[in-house]
């Protein structure tokens, strides 16, 4: 999948394909999910390329972990794992 998103000041292409549906263990449990790869690069503007990948559980419809693997700048998260979870209605 590629999708190109556009700004006033900059436009970038991201390129994402699921790696394999995998269990994975993070401090809230173990899920079914979805490894996925991401690749990152701006098209206009700054320079900037990122790989990363997450785990999306399905069953919960959120990623569960995600773990930058490099990028061409220091902003933002380089990682989580969830940590905690309640099901809805055993709030």
């Amino acid at each position: 999948m590629q999708v190109t998103e556009e700004k006033t000041d900059y436009t970038y292409v991201l390129e994402a394909a699921v790696m394999a549906r995998e269990q994975v263990t993070v401090p809230a449990g173990t899920f079914d999910a979805y490894h996925i790869h991401f690749e990152q690069k701006a098209l206009i503007g700054p320079p900037f390329k990122a790989s990363s990948r997450i785990w999306y559980a399905p069953e919960l419809g959120v990623p569960v972990k995600r773990k930058r693997l490099r990028s061409t700048i220091e902003a933002g998260n380089p990682g989580f794992e969830l940590v905690d979870y309640t099901p809805a209605g055993e709030a």
